[in-house]
Protein backbone atom coordinates (compact mmCIF):
# COMPACT_ATOMS: atom_id res chain seq x y z
CA UNK A 1 0.00 0.00 0.00
CA UNK A 2 2.95 2.44 0.64
CA UNK A 3 4.87 1.99 -2.03
CA UNK A 4 1.52 2.33 -4.26
CA UNK A 5 0.83 5.88 -2.27
CA UNK A 6 4.03 6.79 -3.24
CA UNK A 7 3.37 6.31 -6.83
CA UNK A 8 0.06 8.21 -6.87
CA UNK A 9 1.10 11.19 -5.19
CA UNK A 10 1.34 14.29 -6.48
CA UNK A 11 3.37 17.59 -6.57
CA UNK A 12 1.36 18.39 -3.26
CA UNK A 13 2.13 14.76 -2.31
CA UNK A 14 5.83 14.60 -2.38
CA UNK A 15 6.32 18.44 -0.52
CA UNK A 16 4.78 16.82 2.03
CA UNK A 17 6.77 13.43 2.22
CA UNK A 18 9.41 15.76 2.02
CA UNK A 19 8.04 18.03 5.07
CA UNK A 20 7.55 14.75 7.06
CA UNK A 21 10.87 13.78 6.12
CA UNK A 22 12.74 17.16 7.35
CA UNK A 23 10.88 16.64 10.15
CA UNK A 24 11.70 12.91 10.70
CA UNK A 25 15.35 13.92 10.59
CA UNK A 26 15.22 16.73 12.84
CA UNK A 27 13.86 14.47 15.46
CA UNK A 28 16.37 11.77 14.78
CA UNK A 29 18.95 14.89 15.45
CA UNK A 30 17.58 15.59 18.76
CA UNK A 31 17.58 12.36 19.74
CA UNK A 32 20.98 11.59 18.94
CA UNK A 33 22.23 14.72 20.61
CA UNK A 34 20.20 14.09 23.95
CA UNK A 35 21.38 10.70 24.11
CA UNK A 36 25.59 11.59 23.28
CA UNK A 37 25.07 14.52 26.21
CA UNK A 38 26.18 13.59 29.60
CA UNK A 39 23.71 13.37 32.44
CA UNK A 40 22.33 16.84 33.66
CA UNK A 41 23.31 17.90 36.55
CA UNK A 42 22.61 20.77 39.35
CA UNK A 43 25.72 21.20 40.61
CA UNK A 44 28.44 23.49 39.27
CA UNK A 45 31.22 21.69 37.37
CA UNK A 46 34.67 23.37 36.32
CA UNK A 47 34.78 22.07 33.24
CA UNK A 48 31.74 22.28 31.28
CA UNK A 49 28.05 24.26 31.89
CA UNK A 50 25.63 22.33 33.97
CA UNK A 51 22.08 23.14 34.94
CA UNK A 52 23.96 25.40 37.68
CA UNK A 53 24.93 27.90 34.35
CA UNK A 54 21.65 28.08 33.46
CA UNK A 55 19.67 28.38 36.96
CA UNK A 56 22.36 30.71 38.50
CA UNK A 57 25.07 32.05 36.75
CA UNK A 58 27.32 30.57 34.43
CA UNK A 59 31.11 31.74 35.47
CA UNK A 60 32.64 29.76 31.94
CA UNK A 61 32.08 32.73 30.11
CA UNK A 62 34.05 36.21 29.95
CA UNK A 63 32.73 39.77 31.86
CA UNK A 64 32.28 40.92 28.18
CA UNK A 65 29.40 38.09 27.03
CA UNK A 66 28.32 38.43 30.82
CA UNK A 67 27.47 42.29 30.38
CA UNK A 68 26.68 42.46 26.80
CA UNK A 69 22.50 43.26 25.40
CA UNK A 70 22.58 39.69 24.92
CA UNK A 71 22.59 38.80 28.30
CA UNK A 72 19.82 41.46 28.65
CA UNK A 73 18.13 39.82 25.93
CA UNK A 74 18.58 36.55 28.22
CA UNK A 75 17.57 37.37 31.68
CA UNK A 76 14.73 39.21 29.59
CA UNK A 77 13.40 36.08 28.42
CA UNK A 78 13.64 34.23 31.80
CA UNK A 79 11.71 36.72 33.30
CA UNK A 80 8.51 36.77 30.61
CA UNK A 81 8.50 32.65 31.05
CA UNK A 82 8.56 32.96 34.13
CA UNK A 83 5.81 35.67 34.39
CA UNK A 84 4.14 34.87 31.41
CA UNK A 85 0.20 35.92 30.87
CA UNK A 86 -1.29 32.74 30.73
CA UNK A 87 -0.52 32.25 34.60
CA UNK A 88 1.59 28.70 33.90
CA UNK A 89 4.09 27.35 35.54
CA UNK A 90 8.15 28.54 34.48
CA UNK A 91 8.52 24.81 33.10
CA UNK A 92 5.21 24.32 31.32
CA UNK A 93 5.60 27.82 29.55
CA UNK A 94 9.29 26.99 28.40
CA UNK A 95 8.28 23.75 27.21
CA UNK A 96 5.06 25.32 25.32
CA UNK A 97 7.51 28.09 23.26
CA UNK A 98 10.29 26.04 22.30
CA UNK A 99 9.11 22.61 22.26
CA UNK A 100 5.47 23.48 20.70
CA UNK A 101 5.46 26.76 19.22
CA UNK A 102 8.85 27.05 17.84
CA UNK A 103 8.59 23.89 15.97
CA UNK A 104 5.27 24.54 14.83
CA UNK A 105 5.91 28.06 13.68
CA UNK A 106 8.90 26.82 11.70
CA UNK A 107 7.46 24.08 10.24
CA UNK A 108 4.41 26.21 8.70
CA UNK A 109 7.19 28.50 7.21
CA UNK A 110 9.15 25.85 5.34
CA UNK A 111 5.46 24.70 4.75
CA UNK A 112 5.06 28.44 3.04
CA UNK A 113 8.08 27.95 1.35
CA UNK A 114 7.68 24.76 -0.29
CA UNK A 115 4.04 25.57 -1.32
CA UNK A 116 5.56 28.88 -3.49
Amino acid sequence: MFPRLMKASTQHGKRIFGLLGGTLLLILFVVLVNEGSDDPTERFLQDRCTRYCHSIQCMHTSNDVNSSWLQTLYVQNIEWLKRNPLGISYQEMNLLVYVVLGPLMLLLLIWGMIRT
